[in-house]
């Protein structure tokens, strides 16, 4: 919403009229609208009690001259008064278009005649003044691996709020801009035209308007709780991992726990998630990574062997497959 006053005066006689308008850009169209809402005519007879009458005309155009323009009658009067002013609810919508160039001007022209029947005739008046300029800019968008940016037009001289995704913005245009990390990124780097930009804040357009972001894997230590009688190989892309490696969000890692021989595993899991012994389990990385891993001997007796105490497995043949005594009876 804005306003625009034309005055004028002969002799210290005259009128003043002020127009309130709104000016909305169609870039789709390339055509301005123009909303007048009232104006208001206020009169100084020079201190004559009569007849007062203002005979104008507002013309709204595209500065370039191009396209289709639009006028407004505003005429009006009031008798038998000093300094009378007249206020009229007018409600018109003025359409315009404009050339190829950037810069979408729209000029204001109002000329008029004022005269007052008992005393007074004053020649015509006439003035323009260019109320607006659209001057097209270029938003670009970058958002790196993992990261995501979200571009809102809260307000726009010219254009319709909303989204954006890049392309024309106009000088003027309010832009809200806020970043995110995607699931399993950090947020890196954020930056409007070069320069840190705090996420969820405004910009107004004044110049092309660059928008980065950059994210980076969130990482995360690989732990190893294992007894000295378990083996526990963890790979990532067949390189072998130790405890208190680095890993990263979305590292797929394959792990394989057993016992050293007379032991057997008792408990083994990834996080809490039971695995089997011997077998390759798949995990994909989301967190931290805690692989417990518990063993216990195998059943056996104890002999004297040249003074030293050993202990040896039962094994017992069945079916022609040699087991151990527990894994039959216990």
């Amino acid at each position: 919403m804005a306003t625009w006053t034309f005055s004028g005066y002969n002799n210290g006689r005259g009128a003043e009229v002020t127009f309130t308008y709104t000016a909305a850009f169609d870039p789709a169209t390339n055509k301005t609208k123009v909303t007048i809402t009232n104006y208001t005519a206020a009169f100084n007879t020079g201190g004559a009690k009569g007849y007062c009458a203002l005979t104008g005309t507002l013309t709204v155009k595209a500065a370039d001259n191009t396209g289709s323009y639009g006028t407004l009658d505003v005429s009006a009067s009031k008798s038998n008064a000093n300094s009378p002013t007249v206020s009229t609810d007018v409600s018109q919508v003025i359409e315009v278009s404009h050339g190829t160039g950037t810069s979408k001007q729209i000029i204001l022209a109002f000329t008029g005649t004022i005269n007052s029947v008992t005393y007074f005739t004053y020649p015509d008046e006439s003035t323009t003044a260019a109320v607006a300029s659209a001057t097209a800019r270029t938003l670009s968008i970058s958002a790196g691996t993992g990261s995501s940016i979200t571009v809102t037009r809260q307000s726009s001289p010219w254009a319709s709020t909303g989204k954006l995704t890049g392309g024309t913005v106009y000088d003027g245009d309010v832009l809200k801009i806020s970043f995110a990390a995607r699931t399993g990124y950090t947020l890196g780097t954020h930056t409007v035209n070069g320069g840190s930009f705090t996420s969820g804040r405004t910009h107004t357009v004044s110049a092309n308007v660059s928008v980065v972001s950059t994210a980076t894997l969130k990482s995360y230590t690989l732990t190893i709780n294992a007894d000295r009688h378990a083996a526990v190989t963890v790979t990532r892309g067949g390189a072998a991992l130790a405890s208190g490696a680095a890993i990263k969000h979305f590292d797929l890692l394959a792990v394989t726990v057993s016992a050293k021989a007379g032991y057997e595993v008792s408990a083994a899991d990834i996080n809490g998630t039971a695995i089997s012994p011997d077998v390759e389990a798949s995990h994909t990385v989301s967190g931290p990574v805690t692989i417990t891993v518990l063993t216990e001997a195998l059943p056996g007796v104890l002999l004297d062997v040249g003074g030293v105490r050993k202990r040896f497995l039962i094994l017992i043949d069945s079916g022609g497959v040699r087991k151990n005594f527990r894994a039959i009876f216990k």
